[in-house]
């Protein structure tokens, strides 16, 4: 069987291959744009969000931190926290902790961290101390 010619003098078996080369094409072309995309929108999405924090408090990675000038016990400083909605300060990381001497400077402040006797160290959440 002989392929009709089209108009231009093109057979449409060549046409075909000429259309089905152009759809791989602008599939290539999509995926080159449209990958990159969703690979930045991915990293963005899992990078740490900014905190909000109230007036007078420190907003570092996903924690919210608030210095005292008050002069109060372990015990006192726990319940104001509570009172707060809040906690003593859990140091989790190297930068909480390089934060934290920033900010304290030579001021003395309470961390949630205790024990009882013959006990290990406990944050105030409940989780064992890891140095």
């Amino acid at each position: 069987m002989v392929e009709p010619e089209l108009r231009d003098g093109r057979s449409d078996g060549l046409m075909r291959q000429t259309i089905c080369k152009m759809k791989i094409c602008l599939g290539i072309c999509v995926l080159i744009i449209i990958v990159p995309i969703f690979t930045i929108i991915g990293i963005r999405s899992n990078c740490a969000k900014p905190v909000a924090c109230s007036e007078d408090w420190f907003g570092v990675r996903d924690k919210c931190f608030y210095f005292s000038n008050d002069t109060r016990n372990w015990t006192a400083s726990k319940m104001f926290c509570s009172l707060q909605k809040s906690e003593l300060a859990q140091i989790d990381t190297q930068k909480d902790m390089e934060f934290l001497k920033r900010f304290a400077g030579t001021d003395m402040h309470w961390i949630g961290l205790s024990r009882k006797p013959e006990d290990s160290w406990k944050w105030t959440n409940g989780t064992t101390f890891n140095n």
